[in-house]
């Protein structure tokens, strides 16, 4: 499944998976009670830092951002994402890529998830203090 979705990163399973019985087997492992999020990461994140200790030079690139999800009844736990105006709801996303020397990437070392609390009515706006930020999240 790796390999394929390396190969054909299109976001959706029906998209990397073209063929039936490969979608069939991403989808019993999605969702497979066996098999937690968490545990998926964690083989991810430990691959990608086997790779990078056969560099000498490695870069952590870290970028931030939001996934838009379709919540129609509000119960699904999602935050605020994007402008007030559009009423976007869904989650913040923080991911670390490790990167050889030559800019391969060795994979996603770190990643975070989390929903941003719902707002108040618009107030000035200020600059949050660095630890307020979003990008304290990856550390």
């Amino acid at each position: 499944m790796a390999e394929i979705s390396a190969r054909r990163p299109a976001g959706r399973v029906t998209k990397a998976f073209v063929r039936s019985d490969e979608r069939q087997g991403a989808y019993g492992l999605l969702e497979s009670a066996a098999v937690s999020p968490g545990d998926i990461g964690r083989a991810m994140f430990e691959a990608c830092a086997r790779r990078s200790t056969a560099e000498s030079i490695v870069y952590c690139v870290v970028d931030g951002t939001s996934l838009n999800l379709t919540e129609l009844a509000g119960d699904k736990g999602f935050g605020p994402v994007g402008s007030r105006s559009e009423g976007g709801r869904g989650l913040k996303v923080m991911t670390a890529m490790m990167l050889s020397a030559r800019g391969v990437p060795l994979g996603i070392s770190a990643q975070r998830y989390w929903t941003r609390r719902e707002r108040g009515p618009r107030q000035q706006r200020r600059q949050p203090p660095p630890e307020k930020k979003d990008t304290q999240r990856c550390r």
